[in-house]
């Protein structure tokens, strides 16, 4: 992510959500979707995505207390359910997407992973499905 780019995804993440850990946020989705594009293995695409934002956004010294609180992403593969927050609180409901889309076989089970974790599911849901929508592609989102 260079830094044209980050202005822009920080920008529009400003119309609604101007704080520093939200703007961050919208950087990580950037930056997993740019590698879900590119990725041939679901996780690693994950990782890589995350990885890549995070990189970014260290090296950023007013992004200091977003990135603190965001690194835990990267261990994404050692997160059980219980560990997971559905509340509409901006890291948790990345959180709570990136683990869906991480621990599924396809679209449906990641948007029904995600909606069954209760609490911010509109959100949890849209996000995870557009990540999975991404990975999987449109030909195989159900029509209902």
């Amino acid at each position: 992510m260079d830094e044209q780019t980050a202005e822009i995804i920080h920008n529009t993440s400003k119309c609604t959500h101007q704080r520093q850990k939200c703007q961050m946020a919208c950087g990580i989705l950037f930056s997993l979707i740019i590698s879900l594009s590119r990725g041939d293995n679901l996780q690693a695409a994950i990782k890589e995505g995350v990885y890549n934002a995070l990189k970014h956004y260290q090296r950023k010294p007013e992004f200091t207390a977003a990135y603190n609180e965001s690194v835990f992403l990267l261990n994404i593969d050692q997160w059980n359910e219980d560990e997971i927050k559905s509340r509409s609180y901006v890291v948790d409901t990345l959180q709570a997407s990136l683990w869906c889309l991480y621990m599924s076989a396809s679209y449906s089970k990641c948007v029904l992973k995600a909606v069954n974790l209760g609490e911010n599911t509109d959100t949890i849901g849209a996000l995870s499905g557009a990540m999975a929508g991404m990975w999987f592609g449109e030909r195989v989102i159900p029509a209902e």
